[in-house]
């Protein structure tokens, strides 16, 4: 390593040591693509537009940390530098932590219950297996987590249907605001994003050993999205709701029993998401009182409005919230025309992943007020739909 391990991480005020360090970094990554340019894993475009992408890790993370967007921006950094200096975790919050803003969620009956998860200690371990040469700036897990998006994007490459327009569309995906912000910094909701998109594609092939992998190291960085996405993993490989109407059916019914049956669990558990986000950006006092849900009927009659909202959120009030909310409306709009050419082969399927789109989204919206907050919890979700209708198709369909 080229810093001193007493420093935390070295700013743009220490121009030496920052300049050497992401030169050593993006040096690393243009080799990184070299190598599979050589074997013709990529073309020469392909060479030049990630190339272009790893450049921009070190521009974003600077306009990142000149305006403070990502206040636990170094957590992650932290826990990978604990781990490769001592190999292991010697740091409290490097170590398996509670969901959560607090340890637990109380109960009515005066119990409680915690779920446990590894938001850190995991994604740090992930990162470990990038041996990029220096992690002396926050800009470092930015360039780690470009690798592990380009990595998913040779893998979806494989599976899209090989026609210039699709092939195409998935290029663009990647230069999509939220999926290139969030891709550069050093923050867990890239792995997040990659983990869906390959356990979408190991449900969709019927893998059931490496989807239930990718689930549980889901669930373990992300407890909330991995629940989610159990929706899809139930569905195909227990109820197999993907094979026909009628076992659709019994699986929707299914859902709704279980709703019913933890009506009030399910309310208090959103509840208690909400103030816990109104109380981290100060939106509410302790002499307020807190007007939470007060039934699951009422979340499910508001659903598809939420959502809707959701979907196109944050409004275009600003010059940042146009650029978002103009990607939110390209994939509405391209998503639509790929629906349109009726391609896909499993319309059941289809409908698995729209509903858990559909969960994933709402029940974000439901507990986060804070618009640039909500984008950064609902953008592992919103691309999924177009993503799917990229890889299925009659006439491509996956063995």
């Amino acid at each position: 390593m080229i810093f001193d391990p007493s420093t935390n991480f070295y700013s743009i005020n220490d121009f030496l040591i920052y300049f050497l360090s992401d030169a050593a970094n993006l040096f690393f990554c243009f080799i990184f693509l070299a190598t599979f340019l050589f074997f013709n894993k990529i073309n020469l475009k392909e060479f030049f537009y990630w190339g272009f992408l790893f450049f921009l890790v070190s521009i974003i993370n600077l306009f990142a940390a000149s305006f403070n967007i990502f206040p636990d921006l170094n957590g992650y950094l932290f826990c990978l530098r604990d781990l490769r200096d001592n190999f292991s975790f010697q740091e409290a919050e490097c170590t398996i932590t509670s969901m959560g803003s607090s340890d637990t969620i109380l109960e009515e009956d005066g119990g409680a219950f915690g779920v446990f998860s590894l938001k850190r200690s995991l994604p740090a371990i992930l990162y470990s297996l990038i041996p990029i040469p220096s992690i002396a700036t926050l800009s470092s897990l930015g360039f780690i987590n470009k690798i592990f998006l380009f990595l998913t994007y040779l893998v979806l490459k494989k599976h899209v249907i090989h026609i210039k327009p699709y092939l195409n569309i998935l290029l663009f995906l990647f230069i999509f605001p939220s999926i290139m912000l969030y891709s550069s910094v050093g923050l867990r909701d890239n792995i997040i994003f990659c983990t869906q998109v390959l356990l979408l594609l190991t449900i969709f092939q019927k893998q059931f050993f490496r989807s239930g992998f990718l689930l549980a190291v889901l669930c373990s960085i992300k407890f909330q999205n991995g629940l989610i996405f159990s929706i899809l993993f139930i569905g195909v490989f227990f109820f197999k709701a993907d094979q026909g109407k009628r076992l659709f059916s019994l699986y929707c019914l299914t859902i709704l029993a279980v709703l019913i049956y933890f009506h009030d669990r399910i309310v208090e558990i959103i509840n208690y998401f909400r103030l816990a986000f109104l109380n981290e950006v100060g939106a509410i006092s302790p002499n307020m009182v807190f007007e939470g849900y007060d039934s699951l009927v009422n979340i499910i009659l508001i659903s598809p409005l939420t959502f809707f909202n959701g979907i196109f959120s944050p409004m275009p009030l600003n010059i940042l919230s146009v650029i978002f909310f103009l990607e939110s409306f390209s994939i509405v709009a391209i998503s639509l025309w790929l629906f349109s050419k009726k391609l896909f082969s499993n319309s059941f399927f289809l409908m698995l992943v729209f509903i858990t789109v559909f969960g994933g989204v709402v029940l974000n919206a439901l507990v986060i007020e804070n618009d640039f907050t909500f984008l950064r919890y609902k953008y592992s979700f919103t691309s999924l739909f177009l993503i799917y209708l990229l890889i299925d198709s009659k006439k491509n369909v996956i063995n």
